[in-house]
């Protein structure tokens, strides 16, 4: 419950004081929170991803929207989930069997396989300075490329 975190967050700040509640638990559930959205919209926007509407959207056209990232040593700690892609299409695949089925599964996909070795900060905020100026998707688009809106397709 939220409430009893609450009242042990302010029991430590009681006995320790705030700075200690906000160095050993605010900073780093704030620093986790980010890497977690960080790492998320980083799987899901790209300047090429491409959005379908309900009419033209299917459960693999969808999935390969995703983007594998190479997050370097950090890989490991959130179980090879730079291999986006893979895990999308056969989300059933345990973590420690994703590189290989992603290994296997990008002869198939070709230039489907979408893959970026940008590094991370910087093509968060290109990401989000990209997302930023197209959030607003008109009705009657079928198809739309993120960051392109004059390639976008509608009726």
């Amino acid at each position: 419950c939220w409430w009893m975190m609450m009242a042990f967050l302010s029991a430590l700040a009681v006995k320790y004081g705030a700075l200690f509640v906000v160095k050993y638990y605010w900073t780093p559930f704030l620093v986790y929170c980010f890497w977690l959205l960080m790492v998320t919209f980083l799987h899901h926007t790209d300047t090429d991803t491409v959005w379908y509407n309900t009419k033209n959207w299917n459960y693999v056209k969808g999935n390969l929207q995703s983007i594998d990232r190479v997050y370097g040593v950090f890989e490991y700690f959130h179980h090879d989930i730079g291999t986006h892609v893979v895990h999308h299409l056969f989300p059933a695949i345990p973590h420690y069997k994703l590189r290989r089925a992603n290994a296997a599964l990008k002869p198939y996909l070709g230039k489907l396989h979408k893959v970026s070795h940008d590094p991370i900060l910087p093509a968060f905020v290109h990401s989000y300075n990209v997302f930023s100026e197209n959030v607003a998707i008109p009705d009657d688009t079928d198809v739309y490329v993120f960051g392109s809106p004059a390639s976008s397709k509608t009726k």
